[in-house]
């Protein structure tokens, strides 16, 4: 496997797979997805659920020789670790969005958008594993809401390739993949986008995330060591 993909929902997960199949020029194949509640998508079979109840998710990789796996929410269990250490040629795909905005678009689809304390959770645990395949020097972290933050030259000299001819492109239009709206169509939900919580409540809920907020950022600067984060 070449390629973790290991954003948390409602963070830019598909637009990571977008970028990266930008930068390389195109997307190994074969490809599986795998959402938050461990169930695969596109009808794999054996499913993923199958190999986590037998107790081998690997099995999972190598039964279907994949070369590119989607992990939504990576710190939820142990299935990411397991990964990572099982197939050490993986980078991991990891992005950053506030936690704000995946909050309000979690709560803005019903039929199974997450409670903000589970956002939040999630939030901080995938940012464990993230920093994890930091210090392994296997992160590629992907800033949803910033592009100036993305050096692509980094990542395709961690990946090993050159830019593709069809990075400038993608670059120019930073493209919105997955939105709110399509979100909702894609769920068949066609309640209003009514739910909305701001920064400063969100701060005085959790507290704690300024602290892990400046470490999802420092995650995103190739020049701090990851024990030197402060």
């Amino acid at each position: 496997m070449k390629y973790l993909f290991a954003a948390g929902s409602r963070s830019g997960s598909e637009f990571s797979i977008r970028l990266i199949e930008a930068l390389v020029g195109k997307m190994p194949d074969p490809f599986a997805r795998v959402h938050s509640a461990r169930e695969s998508q596109g009808g794999v079979t054996p499913a993923y659920e199958h190999f986590k109840q037998q107790g081998d998710i690997t099995d999972f990789v190598t039964t279907h020789r994949l070369q590119a796996l989607k992990l939504e929410d990576p710190g939820v269990d142990a299935d990411a670790y397991r990964l990572f250490d099982s197939f050490p040629d993986a980078i991991v795909i990891g992005t950053w969005r506030p936690l704000e905005k995946i909050i309000n678009s979690h709560g803005n689809i019903k039929p199974w958008g997450m409670s903000p304390a589970r956002v939040a959770q999630n939030w901080a645990t995938n940012l464990a594993f993230f920093e994890h395949a930091k210090k392994a020097g296997r992160l590629i972290m992907i800033p949803l809401e910033d592009k100036s933050l993305f050096d692509a030259g980094t990542a395709a000299q961690l990946l090993g390739v050159e830019l593709s001819d069809s990075w400038q492109e993608f670059w120019q239009s930073w493209p919105v993949v997955n939105d709110l709206v399509a979100q909702k169509q894609i769920s068949n939900d066609a309640t209003p986008a009514c739910f909305f919580m701001s920064r400063s409540e969100v701060e005085a809920q959790f507290p704690e995330i300024k602290d892990l907020e400046r470490r999802y950022l420092n995650l995103l600067d190739d020049t701090i060591p990851l024990g030197e984060q402060g």
